[in-house]
């Protein structure tokens, strides 16, 4: 279970103050999210009509009854011989059955059939494409308050030193330049804090508008890590992948094979004919003004063939003939761009993960200098602006190497997503 398994980073305080908090069933999360999205309940309706319009066209094969009677008065007057009134009535009875239509009724099944398929592979793109945004948008959140506790660090610390530096000119030993160049830096830390708390406000409402709930707190939450048991070896095994996983890609081919067998059923219903046999039977009382009853009972093989002579099968074969190549056109170019974009996500892991290192680099020897620095303003070798320098760097660089951390996990998802395992089971077996 991903709420019971998830790993937490403890590197550069990413989550300070909540290793001891609960964390969200994320897992469970992304199920509910599966469950009620209004885009899966629309595949689902969909899938259930594709079905139900797969046993319609199946069910062409058999026989059709077709019943039909009449009751009323007859009035016939007649030149020669007696005027007859009588009350009449007739039932007709009449079982058709296909023989062989060359090919129209089983084109039609296989259309459905490949309907059902491009369902559901359509419904399974929309599931990759929530987990994604699920993940994403849990994933930015944690990185917004994150970010945002460091740029409300980096004030706080900046505002203790200012005010250190005030008692230093009360007690004598300060400078006035110095105090008034913390301000300057205090205030730039204000601003950044703000920055953060907006781009936290707009995590927040992606999160609620993706899970349509509340928003966790950030000790409810734990960073996700790497999911490296999905990744591919390199970029061959990725692109390898995309070409047959690819969700965009599959569900574009299932349309070339929908239109594919739309063209050949049209072939089959313009150009063919159709044997039926057919029993009927058929029972008329007092039937043109001759009392009594008459019973019509007959079998016959019936041949169909409808030709319009304007040449209109023609041009449909031609028209379902279009369609077929325009959606081929449509999967090769959806395979172009599926590839571009996995491309280009590995190489988002890849400069993501050498950001992340350097980005460590930078905040332990941040937090290396920062130490000397103090020591170093306390022996009066310093100034306080190198100390709020050493300060600010250490905390940008802690919030920085945070932030890479979350990216680097976005973009292994979105490859993980472009090679078609993104999945709730394999999420949760993370």
């Amino acid at each position: 279970m991903v709420g019971k398994k998830i790993a937490v980073l403890l590197g550069s305080g990413l989550l300070m103050g909540s290793v001891n908090a609960e964390p969200v069933v994320l897992d469970s999360e992304l199920a509910r999210l599966l469950q009620e999205h209004a885009l899966i309940s629309q595949a689902d309706k969909e899938i259930f009509s594709a079905k139900q319009q797969m046993e319609a066209a199946q069910s062409a094969w058999f026989p059709t009854l077709t019943v039909s009677g009449l009751y009323g008065r007859e009035h016939i007057d007649r030149d020669i011989g007696n005027d007859t009134k009588m009350t009449k009535s007739e039932l007709d009875a009449s079982l058709r059955q296909t023989l062989w239509d060359f090919g129209k009724t089983s084109g039609a099944i296989t259309k459905a059939e490949k309907t059902v398929t491009r369902k559901e592979l359509e419904r399974d793109l929309q599931s990759q494409n929530l987990l994604l945004a699920g993940l994403e948008a849990y994933i930015n959140l944690k990185k917004a308050y994150r970010v945002a506790e460091f740029a409300r660090q980096s004030e706080e610390n900046i505002k203790q030193q200012t005010n250190l530096e005030d008692t230093r000119i009360n007690n004598g030993k300060g400078y006035t330049t110095d105090v008034l160049q913390a301000k300057a830096q205090l205030a730039g830390a204000r601003a950044k804090r703000v920055s953060a708390e907006q781009v936290l406000s707009t995590a927040k409402n992606r999160y609620v508008t993706v899970f349509n709930t509340s928003v966790p707190s950030d000790a409810d939450m734990a960073m996700l890590t790497i999911p490296a048991a999905l990744l591919p070896s390199d970029i061959d095994d990725l692109i390898s992948n995309v070409v047959l996983n690819n969700p965009d890609v599959r569900r574009d081919q299932a349309s070339v094979a929908v239109a594919t067998a739309e063209k050949e059923r049209v072939k089959s219903n313009q150009w063919m004919p159709s044997l039926d046999l057919v029993a009927s039977t058929q029972n008329h009382r007092n039937q043109d003004g001759v009392s009594g009853d008459r019973y019509d009972n007959e079998i016959s093989v019936q041949f169909n063939w409808n030709i319009n002579l304007a040449g209109q099968a023609n041009h449909q074969v031609k028209s379902a003939a279009a369609d077929e190549a325009a959606q081929q056109y449509q999967a090769d170019y959806t395979l172009l761009t599926a590839k571009e974009t996995a491309e280009n996500a590995w190489s988002d892991l890849i400069l993501a993960k050498e950001r992340a290192g350097y980005l460590q680099d930078q905040a332990e020897i941040a937090g290396q200098f920062l130490e000397l620095a103090r020591k170093e303003r306390e022996l009066g070798r310093r100034s306080l602006i190198d100390v709020l320098s050493g300060e600010t760097s250490l905390i940008n660089a802690q919030s920085d190497y945070s932030a890479a951390q979350a990216d680097v996990v976005i973009a292994s998802y979105n490859i993980v997503r472009s090679m078609g395992k993104l999945t709730l089971e394999n999420v949760k077996d993370l």
